[in-house]
């Protein structure tokens, strides 16, 4: 409490640069941690809704990408937690204690790591969803070297926490090169992916004017759940490179964690609303084609049997219907592509083994 602290009452005490930084600007010093505090609790009730969102659709999905989700889910609460206590032990268990301030203490060794981990989840499963969609070699190597830099580095940086922690001098010089490596090697991991998904997307328009404003949709859907995370980690790392008498670098990267969160949140969810525009293009795709009995579509022709089939697309046997036809590649095409992308279905590789069948026949 305040009367732990030595200067008070005491005219013979004198107190460190830091202790003065604290004394003289306390809203430089006390204010970034207690932002990132109350915008990190709005943000986690934004998570938790957009999280029962997803249980309440998603819940029986089979792929093993929902771990990823639930990893993120649990790691940012966990983190809410972190950073309550952190707070808490600050402002109130120490309040007016500068001393306390101004040292490295225990407590705050896992603020580098608690954001690291749960942003690198956000990250292995957008990698992921690239690698569905492309299998492309130049692509996943570099994402997943970026990635190992990234976490190994948040490794490093709790380590020279602990050192600074202890006392000694040079934890907090391996503070400062770990946490611009961490903080780099992530923002170029999303610019990475970002950039690489959208180029894909946008080199496989078909012409085809449904499909392609389909691949429209999941471009714009990707450049708003890369753009939160991507904006905050180059505040973070301009902040972490500038703020060299204040502590506003602690604001972003608190938040920087549930950034990603909700943006993978975000992206998942996005999927429901993926739907209707998808049936859609498969419903207009196949109803274009000239009408043949089938045994499903004597009556309406095969229009009328794709629509009857298009509207259970979402489940996995009727994917097989998306390559019931050969008459338009190229509309298909596009329909698969937004398949890969957002809903990375279990089973894609058997998707593609059957349409490069239907091709070579």
């Amino acid at each position: 409490m305040v009367n732990h602290y030595p200067g008070l009452f005491n005219s013979s005490y004198h107190p460190s640069p830091i202790e003065l930084l604290f004394i003289q600007t306390p809203v430089d010093q006390l204010g970034p941690p207690l932002l990132g505090q109350i915008v990190l609790t709005l943000l986690q009730g934004v998570l938790f809704a957009q999280y029962y969102e997803y249980l309440l659709h998603f819940w029986e999905e089979k792929r093993w990408t929902k771990w990823l989700v639930h990893a993120a889910a649990a790691l940012c609460a966990i983190k809410l937690i972190y950073i309550w206590w952190f707070t808490w032990d600050r402002f109130v268990n120490h309040y007016g204690d500068w001393l306390y301030l101004s040292i490295f203490t225990p407590i705050s060794v896992a603020i580098g790591i608690s954001s690291t981990i749960p942003s690198a989840v956000a990250q292995t499963f957008y990698i992921h969803r690239c690698w569905m969609l492309s299998h492309n070699w130049f692509f996943v190597v570099p994402a997943i070297l970026s990635l190992i830099v990234t976490v190994g580095s948040g490794i490093v940086l709790t380590w020279g926490s602990v050192m600074a922690a202890g006392g000694i001098l040079r934890g907090f010089r391996i503070i400062t090169i770990a946490a611009n490596t961490t903080l780099a090697s992530g923002l170029i991991c999303d610019l990475f992916i970002t950039i690489f998904t959208c180029y894909y997307l946008v080199k496989n328009k078909t012409g085809f004017a449904q499909t392609d404003n389909l691949v429209f949709r999941l471009v714009k859907c990707s450049i708003e759940s890369a753009a939160g995370p991507t904006i905050v980690a180059l505040i973070n790392l301009i902040l972490t490179n500038r703020s060299t008498n204040n502590q506003w670098f602690l604001f972003p990267n608190i938040i920087l964690s549930h950034v990603y969160g909700c943006s993978l949140l975000y992206t998942v969810n996005a999927r429901r609303n993926v739907a209707g525009t998808l049936t859609t293009v498969v419903t207009g795709s196949l109803g274009s084609c000239p009408r043949s009995p089938t045994k499903t579509g004597r009556e309406n022709g095969t229009a009328g049997a794709a629509t009857k089939r298009s509207l259970g697309i979402w489940r996995p046997r009727s994917l097989r219907t998306l390559t019931s036809t050969e008459r338009h590649p190229q509309s298909m095409h596009g329909v698969l592509v937004e398949v890969q992308t957002i809903l990375h279905e279990d089973q894609l590789p058997t998707l593609a083994r059957t349409k490069a069948g239907d091709s070579n026949s």
